[in-house]
């Protein structure tokens, strides 16, 4: 048997339709939530991108694993994934987003978890793949114009490049190979770049003020309490050009998703199990 496992990146559960939001488009995730199941309830070790990752790929409390707080990695001495599925005869490839080489965000490059090295693209290989000069405009561009301009087309995604590594490797492996496939997704992740359209497609929606948005902080913890008094209620109309980036980024991810599920349907459709974590 089979094993994919997507991941994506500060994707809540009102950012899938499945889950009863009218106003995002993710068609792709709620024909898998159609064919599959559903969890309405979800529990992370930590609430941090590191540590909830560490525990993911170590099956270890992140206090246990070395890996408490983010940019830190889990110790060495303890097997990841890719070690652990090798051991028992699995082929592994990992592409996309890492976060657990004790860098930073973007990562530095070299391949990790004991997964095999050819499908690697962490953040610091597609900022190598696109150029300084266009990974410095893709930390920094906020309309559709400065995308354009930039030349964010949609085979400069890093979306898009991680769900070919994917699809690549889902071509080459072999019927008789049983295998690990992990897409990480940094989207919708801040900064939310996508085609210019998929921001687009979110400006005239007029997305509604949540009802519970500068909601009161009474009886809530000392850190978001201290938030309050520090940033003050942000009215809704200052968010909106955030929130439509974010839905228009979300929308996207969900495209690349799509061509994943697609090649694993077609290429090993009847051996393979997909889980996706938000």
């Amino acid at each position: 048997m089979n094993l994919v496992l997507i991941i994506t990146d500060s994707q809540t559960k009102s950012m899938v339709g499945a889950y009863g939001n009218p106003k995002v488009d993710t068609p792709h995730l709620d024909r898998l939530a159609a064919h599959g199941i559903r969890f309405e309830n979800a529990y992370t070790s930590s609430p941090v991108c590191t540590p909830a990752r560490g525990a993911i790929f170590s099956g270890m409390q992140p206090a246990v694993n070395g890996a408490w707080a983010n940019n830190m990695s889990p110790q060495r001495s303890i097997p990841l994934m890719g070690t652990i599925f090798r051991e028992y005869g699995y082929r592994t490839a990992y592409t996309g987003k890492w976060h657990l080489d004790g860098s930073e965000y973007f990562g530095d490059g070299e391949p990790g978890g004991g997964f095999e090295p050819d499908w690697w693209f962490d953040g610091y290989r597609y900022a190598h793949a696109i150029g300084p000069e266009m990974f410095a405009k893709y930390k920094s561009v906020k309309t559709a114009a400065q995308l354009r301009e930039a030349g964010f087309t949609e085979d400069k995604m890093w979306g898009h490049m991680v769900a070919d590594r994917a699809i690549d490797f889902l071509n080459q492996v072999g019927d008789d190979e049983p295998f690990l496939l992990v897409v990480s997704l940094d989207e919708p992740h801040g900064p939310f770049v996508a085609p210019p359209e998929y921001w687009e497609q979110f400006e005239t929606m007029g997305i509604p003020e949540p009802p519970n948005y500068n909601a009161s902080v009474e009886g809530k913890p000392a850190m978001q309490q201290l938030q309050r008094r520090q940033n003050g209620d942000v009215p809704w109309e200052k968010r909106a050009s955030f929130v439509n980036r974010f839905y228009g980024c979300n929308s996207y991810i969900d495209r690349e998703i799509g061509r994943v599920l697609d090649a694993v349907e077609q290429l090993h459709g009847e051996n393979t199990v997909i889980r996706v974590v938000p």
